[in-house]
């Protein structure tokens, strides 16, 4: 039963009946008296002060954990001899800025990071290729380009002796990356397009094609031009340069990428003395060209031997070839003198 409780001014009436019982009790025992009594009741006012505090709302923010992209990784592509392959793919609210830091900071913006790591193709001779961030981008399916952002404040990736890990920031939050990709373009030399979903396609270079000719030519030689041989025995396209016989680089200074509509031949060969002069047989470049739709064009690469008679070398040369090219033949033997004029082929359509 719940407790009731009194009001107080009921107490207060309980009190005066009470107080007028005792009084006539009192009447009833002395006849000849009467008394008055008058009980005047004080009451105290309590007054109680209450003091509001007012607590200011508060506002908390949950950003959103970060979370695996879901794509199928590793992915790989190669330019310039460097193999640059996709190893991870999340979406985090880290800051570019602190995303390798060990305690990144954390922003509002989300970003889709791409993990990536950068090396030599096993046995290139390379020592530095540059690669600027704003050259790479993320395509969407519907053509949508994403420009990179800095990660860790570094513009470049600069890649010398030892492989690079990195990473790549993409602002705008979780996308559809169906069918898309990462490419690498600077705008002057040809791309780099690495798939990040559905089949991976397989790089079609080089593309090697059968020569096997010889002929009979003339070199330099001491005093006068020197008789030998030439025996062409292979030949590769490819979208880099790649390296001469004695496993250097054929193109020396900038990347070894190829520019936008050109195409590097590689042309294998052996070239052999018969008889020198004041000295032997003297090879040089000045020795081979390639002839493109009339027009002779000369190697990236630069060789100087010299052979005594009945010696041969094995030459690797590197020729630019512009990609609506007609008819390629390889020149050999000093222009003054008994020149071979050897066919080579040409895919028709280069990738």
């Amino acid at each position: 039963m719940p407790i009731r409780r009194t009001r107080p001014a009921n107490r207060i009436a309980v009190l005066l009946a009470a107080v007028s019982l005792a009084a006539a009790a009192c009447s009833s025992s002395t006849d000849d008296a009467s008394t008055d009594t008058t009980i005047t009741l004080a009451t105290t006012s309590t007054t109680t002060s209450s003091t509001t505090t007012t607590i200011p709302p508060t506002t908390t923010t949950t950003l959103p954990p970060a979370a695996d992209a879901g794509i199928a990784l590793p992915r790989a592509a190669t330019y310039a001899s460097v193999i640059f392959e996709v190893i991870g793919a999340e979406y985090s609210n880290d800051e570019p800025g602190t995303y390798l830091d060990d305690e990144p900071g954390v922003g509002e913006e989300r970003y889709l990071y791409l993990g990536i790591t950068a090396d030599f193709e096993p046995d290139y001779p390379g020592k530095s290729e540059d690669f600027s961030v704003a050259d790479f981008a993320l395509i969407l399916a519907d053509g949508t380009a994403i420009p990179a952002e800095k990660v860790d404040f570094r513009g470049t990736i600069l890649l010398s002796d030892e492989p690079q890990s990195s990473a790549l920031a993409f602002p705008g939050g979780e996308r559809d990356l169906t069918l898309a990709a990462l490419t690498y373009d600077n705008a002057e030399n040809e791309p780099m397009v690495l798939t990040l979903d559905g089949p991976v396609p397989e790089d079609p270079y080089p593309i090697a094609v059968d020569v096997d000719a010889t002929a009979d030519v003339e070199y330099e030689g001491g005093c006068a031009n020197a008789t030998g041989t030439v025996n062409v025995l292979d030949a590769e396209w490819d979208i880099d340069a790649g390296v001469d016989h004695e496993r250097r680089e054929i193109v020396k200074s900038g990347t070894t990428r190829t520019v936008v509509g050109e195409r590097f031949v590689r042309i294998r060969l052996q070239s052999i003395a018969s008889d020198g002069s004041c000295g032997g047989t003297v090879l040089t470049s000045d020795a081979f060209r390639l002839v493109v739709d009339g027009l002779p064009l000369g190697p990236e690469n630069s060789v100087a031997e010299l052979l005594k008679d009945g010696e041969g070398v094995e030459l690797i040369w590197g020729f630019r070839v512009p990609i609506d090219a007609d008819n390629v033949e390889l020149e050999v033997g000093v222009v003054d003198g008994l020149v071979a004029s050897i066919p080579i082929e040409k895919p028709n359509d280069l990738p």
